[in-house]
């Protein structure tokens, strides 16, 4: 696909190719309607998303590192770009086009969930399920620590690591009686630039607007403050780190 390489190339070039292909083939041949929901926009934004994602998919696109590439919340609290090289690269990315990329990687610009299904290929999330948890085994005996939402730790089958530790967050009200999903996403990014700058252990020590870290078992909950006021308003992905 154009200038994508990566550490994950030997893995994910040979899937990367066929969802690249399948999306190309799907847009050729689908209506507004269908086109609209392949690539989550519609009136004045269909077409320009429509024109960057066909570009990536066909390997044609400007390229940018992850870091620059992605928007949103979570990437605002994380703030990568004040972040150390070494650190960026230890952000890892799911992607429904490129499956995954670090955050020093390059990708192109495009519109795409996991959600999707593609013809003759299916939903992108099972499709993906394999390969990414082939990928992610082969970094070896790494710590991951995982603060995908739900849309993209489904595309990942856990059940066949064999060698990567990791270590799932799940960020909870204030009387832990339901997940947090929208307004936690600036509490999200806080975590991850704590983790790359203090090491899986910062796990344990996140305090950050009145959210608080607590461990689980084997997993770790980051508990909202009581008063809403210390929410933020929020929007789009995101990532896991590996340490």
């Amino acid at each position: 696909m154009g200038d994508v390489v990566g550490r994950f190339e030997k893995i994910l070039s040979e899937p990367r190719e066929v969802v690249a292909g399948a999306l190309l083939s799907t847009l050729s041949g689908a209506n507004e309607a269908r086109r609209s929901v392949l690539v989550n926009a519609r009136g004045t934004r269909l077409d320009p998303a429509i024109e960057v994602t066909r570009k990536s998919a066909e390997g044609v696109s400007p390229v940018l590192p992850s870091w620059r590439r992605y928007e949103g919340v979570v990437w605002g609290h994380l703030d990568p770009g004040t972040l150390e090289v070494a650190q960026r690269r230890r952000l890892l990315v799911p992607s429904a086009l490129y499956g995954f990329s670090f955050g020093d990687e390059p990708i192109g610009e495009y519109r795409l969930k996991f959600t999707v299904a593609l013809e003759g290929l299916g939903s992108l999330a099972a499709y993906w399920r394999p390969w990414l948890a082939h990928a992610l085994d082969s970094l070896g005996a790494v710590e991951v620590v995982d603060l995908l939402p739900l849309e993209h730790h489904r595309a990942i089958d856990w059940s066949l690591l064999t060698r990567p530790r990791v270590r799932r967050v799940n960020f909870l009200s204030a009387d832990r009686g339901s997940v947090v999903g929208h307004d936690a996403k600036a509490a999200k990014g806080a975590l991850a630039r704590h983790l790359l700058t203090e090491g899986v252990a910062g796990l344990e020590s996140f305090r950050w607007r009145g959210w608080v870290s607590e461990r689980v078992g084997e997993e770790y909950v980051v508990i909202a403050p009581a008063s809403r006021d210390a929410h933020s308003p929020v929007a789009p992905r995101f990532l896991g780190s590996v340490d």
